[in-house]
């Protein structure tokens, strides 16, 4: 069940103020267990806006539904040690340190609570299956296949595709012990080792997730998708007429931006939608279609690293067909029924190395990755490009732009960029003629909107009875809180990037995303802000419990309490840096969501 519209919004809201709450309602039951008197239990922040009093504490709403807050006698920095015995001052080192701990462990409380009753109701995440997996990245090399099961990451059983990257993220260097489950229903041990990747600022295997295999889409309400007849739920039967590489087309189709058909069957039966695209922006960068060949090896496992190829090679020419995209390989190797010899160019020469025929074919293509060979001037136009209507044609050199000799693709892309608007002027070498020079006008295409996209593949996970739930709970808390600890350790390291860290844009923007999904969902976040609000507040920084815990372990081991002067200068220093934090973390998320940053 999922939380419609206004209703999600009240449920972050809550959800978010609960935790706040939750966490003072620790410091509060144990600063009465301590018999510290409380002055102020509240209910919000700012202006009181009602409440009642029940001997000294003042129960109280105030203005501002953002968690909560307890006062406490003899708290304040200067309020000495011999205030009257009901002031937390007074008290012993274990007693103040059981009420600064208390916030911690009732948010650590609330999880461990929390999440056997979520598991045993039922919790939906994406299924733990390998989706597509990047040619020559980690997973790639190790054999990871599209359409395996991910059983386990190290020592921890994965029930979630989410699960996976964090585990890579806070392994340590080197191979990661990764148990998978084939198509054939037969288990291996895969060993890739993770790469850093810049944009996210974490190590990754480079696999994706499950797409739903039904091909179910979801649609955004008013988009064009919306408008143009498509429904959340539909499923797609063809795109384009092709009703064999369904997936594959209608990436193809949104790449290039244009008009797409589709064949769906939904609620209204089965019906055609064609999806013609809005513009959702304009590019600041001019183009005029035009790409690399791709023909050089990226990477290389299997056969093909057996065969002797390597990595950097490139494949020029397969037979009598000149290579310029993997296509090009597939066509000839399938077309013959014999080896086809190909010609391969490696550190400025060239050889002929003889491709297998029938299976070992199919076998050689699936061990090649290859990438864009960016250190040539030879190009491919893109159909129906400015540069094809002027006339260029595939695999001809280019030698100039505008008059500017260039001798690798950036060049020519920069040389593009230079000119904006203006025509280009492209010199080129045409084999058996001499080519004019060719005016190309370049465009500004603006970026294609659809408004829909196929579903993952998700499940609702859900335990067989409560002991199990408390065990899968239970050791899902624990995990959890290694992730925590992990991530921490990388950051320090600088194995993980700070830009990983979130805020509250990042809070809002996923409680309102998971309340969309089930009400189990978005408990179930509820329970990892939880955890990991009692941890952040457990380190040693001045103002937050761990500070409040460092000084109690110093006052602990020298006799008597840290300076008045001490306090009040730690206190300032660590305002400014959880102040300088909280900026760091806001500026991280708005940089993520810019400029879809709000949850709706």
């Amino acid at each position: 069940m999922s939380l419609p519209g206004v209703f999600s919004v009240v449920a972050v809201i809550l959800g978010v103020s609960f935790l706040i709450f939750f966490h003072e309602l620790g410091h509060f039951v144990f600063a009465r267990l301590t018999r510290v008197r409380v002055e102020v239990f509240s209910l919000g922040f700012g202006p009181r806006l009602f409440g009642y009093r029940r001997g000294p504490t003042d129960y109280r709403v105030s203005l501002l539904p953002l968690g909560g807050y307890v006062k406490l006698a003899g708290e304040a920095p200067g309020s000495g040690a011999t205030g009257a015995p009901d002031e937390l001052a007074s008290k012993s080192v274990g007693a103040r340190a059981l009420i600064f701990s208390g916030g911690v462990v009732f948010n650590l409380l609330f999880a461990v609570l929390l999440f056997p009753v979520l598991f045993r109701v039922g919790v939906p995440f994406l299924r733990p299956v390998v989706g597509a997996v990047v040619p020559g990245g980690p997973a790639w090399l190790a054999g990871f296949e599209e359409g395996m099961v991910v059983l386990s990451v190290g020592e921890r059983e994965i029930i979630a595709f989410e699960q996976i990257a964090s585990e890579i993220a806070i392994s340590d260097p080197g191979p990661v012990r990764i148990l998978v489950r084939d198509a054939a229903g037969k288990e291996r041990v895969l060993e890739p080792e993770p790469i850093f990747d810049p944009q996210n600022g974490f190590r990754v295997i480079q696999i994706g997730p499950p797409v739903d295999p039904d091909r179910r889409i979801e649609v955004d309400r008013g988009g064009a998708g919306w408008d143009q007849g498509l429904r959340t739920g539909d499923r797609l039967v063809q795109v384009d007429g092709d009703s064999e590489d369904v997936l594959a087309r209608l990436d193809e189709a949104m790449a290039e931006g244009r008009p797409v058909e589709l064949s769906v069957l939904g609620d209204e039966g089965d019906r055609r939608v064609t999806v013609t695209p809005r513009p959702r922006e304009e590019e600041k960068t001019y183009r005029i279609g035009i790409l690399p060949p791709t023909n050089r090896i990226k990477a290389v496992r299997g056969l093909a690293a057996r065969r002797g190829l390597r990595p950097g090679d490139r494949i020029l020419r397969a037979g009598r067909r000149e290579v310029l995209e993997p296509s090009d390989l597939e066509e000839e190797l399938r077309a013959s029924q014999e080896p086809v010899s190909l010609t391969v160019g490696r550190e400025g020469s060239s050889f002929e190395w003889v491709a297998p025929s029938g299976d070992e074919a199919e076998r050689l293509l699936l061990d090649l990755a290859f990438e864009p060979d960016e250190e040539t001037m030879r190009i491919v136009p893109l159909p129906s490009g400015p540069a094809m209507r002027a006339g260029v044609r595939r695999g001809e050199v280019v030698r100039s732009v505008n008059g500017r000799s260039v001798l690798t693709y950036p060049e020519l892309v920069e040389a593009v960029r230079a000119a904006r608007s203006e025509v280009v002027r492209l010199e080129v070498d045409r084999p058996g003629e001499v080519a004019p020079p060719l005016e190309i006008q370049p465009e500004a295409r603006p970026q294609p909107e659809y408004g829909f996209g196929v579903r993952l593949s998700d499940y609702t996970y859900r335990t067989d009875d409560l002991v199990h739930a408390c065990v899968v709970g239970w050791r899902s808390s624990v995990e959890m809180i290694r992730e925590f600890l992990g991530a921490l350790r990388r950051i320090v390291a600088r194995d993980m990037s700070a830009k990983t860290l979130s805020g509250i844009v990042s809070i809002v923007k996923f409680s309102y995303r998971f309340s969309e999904i089930a009400f189990t969902k978005f408990l179930f976040f509820l329970g990892i802000l939880s955890l990991n609000l009692g941890l952040i507040n457990v380190l040693p920084i001045p103002v937050l419990d761990g500070g409040h815990l460092l000084f109690l372990a110093i006052e602990k081991i020298k006799g008597s309490p840290v300076s008045e002067r001490m306090l009040v200068l730690s206190q300032m220093v660590g305002l400014a840096l959880i102040g300088g934090l909280i900026l760091f973390v806001t500026w991280n998320d708005i940089r993520r969501w810019w400029p879809d940053f709000l949850p709706f």
